[in-house]
């Protein structure tokens, strides 16, 4: 099963977007293939560089910063390795796209409620809804139900942090909101288009 969760136009764009990106990062995989690093591995270091963000976030956010980059940077490696190396499975793709992927994305982003970037409320709409979205665009391809554009808001997310540490302006606030209400849209249109599927 596909764990991408991207309506056929999404897939199309992202497949053009994954094979330049697989170009782009295909040294480095030829380098980590050489030395037998297994796409997995890069999974777990994705994971990993949650713990020295959350450590590093509370005194220094600079430093947390890098390990924010580096987070991303397996996130876009391991897959890539796993296609070079021909070694994409089912359990790769859950590890990469739900483990690594998402579990650091909503524990990075409590952090920022935690530490009084995103308000609590909308936070935990965000984040409530953001899972609901997920799970519903998941059960959609599993039923083979028609998507349409889904726009997911991690990048963005992410993006509003470098700009508040770029220029100490904080739009995580706005960013949320924004988001939130559009992912509530979002869901009741999936949840009726299910519905109307059964």
């Amino acid at each position: 099963m596909e764990f991408h969760f991207f309506s056929k136009q999404e897939e199309s764009y992202y497949l053009r977007l994954r094979a330049w990106k697989d170009r782009l990062l295909q040294p480095i995989c030829r380098y980590l293939s050489q030395r037998h690093v297994l796409p997995d591995a890069l999974s777990y270091a994705s994971l990993a560089m949650v713990v020295p963000f959350l450590y590093f976030f509370r005194f220094n956010p600079w430093l947390a910063l890098i390990f924010l980059v580096l987070n991303i940077f397996f996130d876009l490696l391991d897959g890539a390795l796993a296609r070079f190396t021909h070694k994409e499975t089912a359990r790769g793709q859950f590890l990469d796209h739900i483990v690594a992927d998402y579990v650091s994305f909503f524990i990075i982003f409590l952090s920022f409620i935690y530490y009084g970037l995103v308000n609590p409320f909308w936070g935990a709409v965000y984040v409530l809804n953001y899972a609901v979205m997920l799970t519903l665009i998941f059960y959609s391809n599993y039923e083979r139900i028609k998507l349409f554009q889904i726009d997911r808001t991690k990048y963005i997310v992410y993006l509003t942090f470098f700009l508040w540490l770029f220029m100490a302006n904080n739009i995580l606030d706005i960013t949320v909101v924004f988001f939130s209400i559009y992912m509530i849209v979002t869901n009741a249109i999936l949840l009726n288009r299910i519905r109307c599927s059964l």
